[in-house]
């Protein structure tokens, strides 16, 4: 295969495996994991849907705030607080987003399957950098098969479904990753430059 054509055809693999990864990602999306595996999904929702809708940090917590809100959103109990400030937050403007979108309060939420979506852009992006890592620090055929990997392995797959900010933290450590690594190259260059004057 020639130079010319070798990166057009990882380029293409590249794209087929984060395809099938999000086709992954969605299938069943909304009943694995069973709703209720993680409430915290719930809590991400609403303190996004309150700050895009009404500006104010408000969601359910355990935590031992003076002042609560008893509530029973679909069939489930929520000790409402506002100011929310268990928790950064960025984040919970992917999935609040959604919903705000939907024209819906934050205690009538979307089905899982709509709410989890928001997930999808994050994983896409997060298999694209570990393929950008792995190539650069192993080769380019490694990183095909580390985003191969990342892509199918089940438990990842799982965990990429979840509205947790975990997703998002992991974005975040593989973008510092390749930051250090691009500003390593880019310092090196800068010496190999010097050198040469």
């Amino acid at each position: 295969m020639s130079v010319n054509t070798h990166k057009p055809f990882i380029l293409i693999v590249l794209f087929l495996i984060i395809i099938f990864g999000c086709g992954l990602r969605l299938f069943h999306l909304g009943n694995f994991p069973p709703k209720g595996e993680s409430y915290d999904e719930y809590a991400w929702t609403f303190l996004g849907t309150n700050l895009l809708t009404s500006l104010t940090p408000k969601s359910w917590s355990y935590f031992p705030y003076p002042i609560k809100e008893h509530r029973t959103i679909q069939g489930n109990y929520y000790p409402i607080v506002k100011p929310f400030l268990d928790n950064p937050p960025l984040f919970s403007l992917f999935p609040g987003s959604i919903q705000a979108l939907s024209g819906k309060a934050y205690d009538d939420p979307l089905p899982l399957s709509i709410l989890r979506l928001s997930m999808l852009p994050i994983a896409a992006l997060n298999m694209f950098l570990i393929y950008l890592i792995c190539s650069r620090l192993f080769g380019e055929k490694t990183g095909l098969f580390g985003t191969l990997l990342f892509a199918t392995i089940p438990t990842i797959v799982f965990a990429n479904r979840l509205i947790l900010s975990e997703n998002f933290l992991t974005t975040i450590l593989f973008l510092h990753i390749w930051c250090k690594k691009w500003l390593k190259k880019a310092h090196g260059i800068k010496r190999g430059l010097s050198k040469s004057q």
